[in-house]
């Protein structure tokens, strides 16, 4: 490719640099950023489409025509298509690589708002986890027969001695006694109810 100063001058060699060409009619030797879509290897090369797998996108001035990931908050279909943004609901996002703008499942110890947002760490209290999905930093109450330290941490098997348990929203792995009326096997175990002679 070449550019034209006009008047008297004739056309002279394209410089532009890695990410810009020299399209027809060009003026200046610098030519002008390589548009979304496609690829520039500078100097007098020609603009060429860009072959990007699924999860990248050729931005304005790329180099490559691998293109970049897909930045976080987007989805890229890959080729010669833009990025889109993203368009999550509660429970997912769009991390950076994103191959769809729909987003995906949030991750246990993380919390996403959808649509742009991104996943952030669970700021949930002892007693409470964000499993997949969660859409709230406060997380939900953990599960009988676990136990949940709270943060980011996931929800763990209750490990406790015959005769104690882990109700729903235990903080801690020693559990609590059984309670009257019940019997209780330890580990994952629940409180069970048990019809016993003389109880009302």
């Amino acid at each position: 490719m070449q550019f034209c100063l006009g008047g008297m001058s004739d056309k002279a060699p394209c410089t532009a640099a890695p990410g810009s060409f020299c399209p027809a009619g060009s003026s200046d030797p610098k030519g002008v950023l390589c548009p979304v879509g496609w690829w520039c290897a500078g100097g007098a090369e020609d603009k060429r489409p860009c072959a990007c797998e699924p999860g990248f996108v050729c931005s304005l001035g790329s180099t490559s025509e691998a293109g970049l990931p897909c930045p976080a908050g987007y989805g890229c279909n890959g080729g010669q298509d833009d990025k889109t943004p993203c368009m999550a609901r509660a429970g997912s996002s769009c991390p950076e690589g994103s191959e769809t703008h729909y987003g995906y499942t949030c991750g246990v110890g993380e919390y996403c708002a959808g649509a742009a947002a991104q996943a952030a760490p669970c700021q949930c209290a002892a007693g409470h986890f964000c499993s997949n999905s969660s859409s709230s930093p406060d997380g939900r109450q953990c599960d009988p027969g676990y136990f949940c330290a709270g943060g980011v941490a996931d929800k763990e098997p209750c490990t406790v001695f015959p005769g104690n348990y882990c109700p729903r929203g235990s903080s801690t792995g020693t559990g609590m006694p059984c309670p009257v009326g019940r019997w209780c096997g330890g580990d994952t175990a629940l409180a069970t109810k048990l019809l016993l002679l003389g109880c009302n």
